[in-house]
């Protein structure tokens, strides 16, 4: 495992742009405004966690686990629980629409 490091936002989503070829690796320089915020804004932090989850669902799983709560859980396998983190959009519309009546109105459209 990589031991976690302790950077600012600025420096992590600069590392970030590069892995996820949105910036040069080799770049010294970068202009900050012109990229993804991964540590600020949501959907680019589900982004990136994705691309890191499909490339590697159970070292993303272990990692995420040993840096959470300092050990893993034995009873679920990686690849499980990453496709449960990826079903939490789903998760939530479910739950949501339950909690206002259990009435799915989120689609309806009015023409």
């Amino acid at each position: 495992m990589t031991q976690v490091q302790e950077w600012s936002n600025e420096r992590l989503n600069i590392a970030l742009s590069k892995l996820m070829g949105r910036t040069e690796l080799t770049a010294v320089v970068v202009n900050y405004d012109m990229i993804a915020k991964y540590c600020e804004d949501p959907a680019a932090s589900l982004e990136v966690q994705a691309k890191a989850g499909a490339i590697d669902p159970e070292g993303y799983s272990h990692n995420l686990q040993l840096i959470k709560w300092g050990r893993t859980l034995p009873r679920i396998s990686g690849k499980a629980a990453f496709e449960l983190m990826n079903a939490r959009g789903e998760i939530a519309y479910v739950l949501l629409t339950q909690g206002a009546g259990g009435e799915d109105t989120a689609g309806d459209t009015q023409d």
